[in-house]
């Protein structure tokens, strides 16, 4: 890697490349802007040239999304850069959690310029890996992202990506998840064979659990996967789980929990 990010941006409103070449210069001394595209033809060839380490693009281009332009550089084996996504959709939930289920950074418009470096920082950390890691890291947090876009909502059979300490992505299936617990800025997942798995965002980045799975948020700092809830003991609100784990609701979530197992 050379001593900065080279970039490409994609986008199909002249105007906002400008702004976004702007923002680059400006807050992101780790790029280099090595070229501009704003249909998905002329990306495709541009990023085949110059071989970029960083991909910044909008989700829509003229008409279609820039998964179409993701999905023939996958065939051809050419995903071998960071990627950052942006979007107009700041009230679509969808797309937020399918971002978040695939662990891939995006960005909202208008970008904030503080975000924009934070994720140049990360993409600049994760481009040290060779691009055949890159490669094989991207691949299937990229499977991830397409399904949960193509899916609109979430699945038994879903699958997430958890952001691990030291540039680590794991994938897990939701199905497999008991129960997952905080400590300050760290969440640990605990799943199916009593594995904990540490990861590098708080709880509520993990909230949309609870809209798309049967997860229930039994008190702030816990977040218990129903299906695997084999007993709840109203009375000292203890929840017992298939793994024998007792865990404990908060006096707020009580009279929801109960709410919850009788409609079942």
């Amino acid at each position: 890697m050379t001593n900065t990010l080279r970039t490409i941006i994609i986008d199909d409103v002249p105007d906002f490349l400008e702004l976004m070449a702007d923002l680059l210069t400006e807050h992101c001394p780790e790029t280099t802007i090595v070229g501009t595209a704003t249909d998905i033809d002329t990306a495709y060839h541009l990023i085949k040239q110059e071989k970029p380490d960083l991909l910044i693009l909008d989700i829509e281009l003229g008409g279609v999304t820039c998964f179409n332009l993701l999905g023939q550089l996958r065939s051809e084996n050419l995903i071998d850069f960071q990627l950052i996504f942006f979007t107009s959709y700041t009230t679509n939930e969808h797309y937020t959690n399918a971002f978040r289920y695939s662990a891939l950074q995006y960005l909202h418009k208008p970008i904030d310029h503080e975000l924009l470096k934070e994720s140049v920082a990360r993409a600049y950390k994760n481009v040290t890996c060779s691009k055949k890691e890159v490669s094989e890291q991207l691949q299937p947090q990229l499977e991830v992202l397409y399904k949960m876009i193509q899916e609109k909502k979430g699945s038994k059979e879903g699958q997430i990506f958890l952001q691990l300490p030291r540039k680590i992505w794991e994938k897990v299936e939701v199905q497999d998840i008991l129960y997952l617990k905080s400590d300050e800025n760290i969440t640990e997942f605990h799943l199916i064979g009593n594995r904990p798995v540490k990861t590098m965002q708080h709880i509520g980045y993990y909230v949309f659990l609870t809209k798309d799975y049967e997860f229930f948020r039994i008190e702030q700092g816990c977040i218990v996967n129903l299906k695997h809830v084999v007993r709840y003991e109203s009375q000292d609100r203890v929840i017992r789980l298939s793994n024998g784990k007792h865990l404990y609701a908060s006096r707020q979530k009580d009279r929801e929990l109960r709410r919850i197992f009788m409609q079942q």
